[in-house]
């Protein structure tokens, strides 16, 4: 199109017409304009509220309780990240990580669960939109161990604390000490009063608790009283 035919053009002075276009669209047809008639144009991206945002949220090195989240910063400066993870159809969770870091392990997932991961920017009390990323932690051979020995035979070889269901499935995960080093691992440090209590209905003042209840049996062979105040 030459320049003087450009030139020559009446401006319109029609409304202003806004149309949105799809984030993965390189072209855009309009429609419906006048002949001989000329038009301004602008062009506005939308990085997210206050700011652009992360890029390439992905999950890696994902175990049946864990996975190791990366991603790339945005260009402006941040106070930090919000991440929000679920397994698919509940609540999240919400996890703030410092803005200086570039990854994050979650831990104490539900094995053979698919999660959604979703990751904001933190401008200053203003969060940008979100990017999202999927994965699914793998299965194992006791998805609800009800004490440490089960969770030594799912492969944990580290001592610490885990989660344990001391009635299976349908109780309600107890927060454990597992100590993997001595005679071979698997021991459950049953000092945990809820512990004792769900699992063996035992009495506060033994250290192990297993057959200590005060309206049932007492076997002394299998408990160790406790001095002083618990």
């Amino acid at each position: 199109m030459s320049s003087d035919f450009c030139n020559n053009l009446d401006p319109i002075s029609g409304p202003e017409v806004t149309t949105s276009v799809s984030c993965n669209a390189a072209a855009q047809q309009l429609e419906q304009l006048e002949p001989s008639t000329g038009y301004s144009m602008t062009i506005t991206s939308h990085l997210g509220r206050g700011g652009d945002g992360p890029k390439d949220l992905t999950a890696s090195q994902v175990t049946p309780r864990s996975p190791v989240l990366t991603w790339k910063p945005p260009s402006s400066k941040v106070s930090g990240y919000k991440l929000q993870y679920a397994i698919e159809g509940q609540a999240f969770q919400d996890v703030f990580v410092g803005a200086d870091l570039r990854e994050h392990k979650l831990l104490r997932l539900r094995p053979g669960s698919k999660y959604l991961v979703r990751l904001q920017s933190d401008m200053g009390g203003v969060y940008t939109e979100a990017i999202t990323t999927e994965f699914t932690t793998g299965d194992l051979r006791f998805q609800f161990p009800s004490d440490c020995s089960q969770e030594l035979l799912n492969g944990v070889q580290e001592s610490g604390l885990v989660e344990i269901f001391p009635l299976g499935q349908a109780s309600v995960p107890v927060s454990v000490y597992c100590d993997m080093e001595p005679d071979g691992g698997g021991w459950t440090d049953r000092s945990d009063i809820r512990f004792c209590a769900m699992s063996y209905r035992g009495g506060w003042w033994y250290r192990n608790c297993h057959k200590g209840n005060l309206n049932g049996l007492y076997d002394k062979a299998h408990n160790q009283e406790v001095s002083g105040t618990p």
